[in-house]
């Protein structure tokens, strides 16, 4: 049991430090946009084109929030919503080429910090971590709560 304290201690150090990553990342690179978006510009980013309740499902977040952030998106011109050629009943959402690049932007200056962080580490070591938190990751999205 000692192993599993100190597991859920690391987890939310770990969590809340990456929130707070995010924010200052977010705050550099985009003032004017919520620290939670970037889940929403990564998820399009790989999966885009997409409807939004796709997109809600994907971050485990129900749909009238992924909307509400859809939307806070759109008036920055960051995404772009457009009829769904399968079904002319449905919309898909988009980032825009401005939404691609403050994405970019995001995902460089998060990653820069993060290979700052583990530039001390073998590379054994970074290869070890990769395929732990890969099994995790894996381990907590197969949970059900």
């Amino acid at each position: 049991m000692e192993y599993l304290d100190r597991i859920e201690d690391a987890l939310l150090r770990v969590v809340k430090a990456t929130a707070r990553r995010a924010k200052a990342a977010v705050r550099r690179v985009a003032p004017d946009l919520e620290p939670a978006a970037y889940g929403l510009l990564y998820r399009l980013a790989e999966d885009g084109p997409i409807r939004v309740t796709e997109l809600a499902d994907r971050l485990g977040i129900d749909a009238s929030t992924a909307s509400r952030h859809v939307s806070r998106l759109e008036k920055t011109q960051m995404v772009e919503r457009r009829p769904d050629p399968s079904d002319a009943r449905a919309v898909l959402v988009d980032l825009t080429q401005t939404g691609r690049s403050v994405f970019e932007a995001l995902k460089h200056r998060r990653r820069a910090g993060l290979e700052a962080m583990l530039s001390d580490w073998s590379a054994d070591d970074l290869a070890k971590l990769a395929e732990l938190l890969e099994r995790l990751a894996e381990g907590l999205a197969g949970e059900e709560e």
